[in-house]
């Protein structure tokens, strides 16, 4: 969301360091973080003989999520062209992609509840 809303707000003519550096370190750690997030919340929620397919659900929804996005920010950045020019169009899309990025954080915020692991661990490393 944050590195949408960087590249979205940049002034057309800008240096490279101050906008779109710090949104390309975001967006390079973003789907690395997301994805282990769902993995972990996915696999602690399911008992072991269903973490595969849980993993297999998470995989499945991350790529269909990614390619809807896509899809309507594409078909929302063609609508704008037709009425507007210049890269008015290109941040309709961007400002899109940072509203759904919202809108998943709200959902995340208030629907995933991860209860704290009470599993016994076994055996310390060194211990007898």
């Amino acid at each position: 969301m944050a590195a949408n809303l960087l590249i979205a707000t940049m002034p057309d003519q800008q240096m490279y360091w101050a906008q779109i550096f710090p949104a390309t370190l975001l967006i390079a750690f973003c789907p690395d973080l997301v994805y282990t997030a769902a993995q972990i919340i996915a696999s602690n929620s399911v008992r072991r003989s269903q973490q595969g397919t849980a993993a297999s659900l998470v995989g499945l929804l991350n790529l269909y999520g990614n390619s809807l996005g896509l899809g309507f920010s594409r078909t929302v950045e063609t609508e704008v062209y037709k009425s507007a020019m210049g890269t008015t169009a290109f941040r309709a899309a961007l400002y899109f992609g940072a509203a759904l990025a919202g809108m998943a954080l709200l959902f995340d915020v208030f629907s995933v509840k991860m209860e704290r692991d009470v599993r016994e661990s076994g055996r310390r490393m060194g211990s007898k």
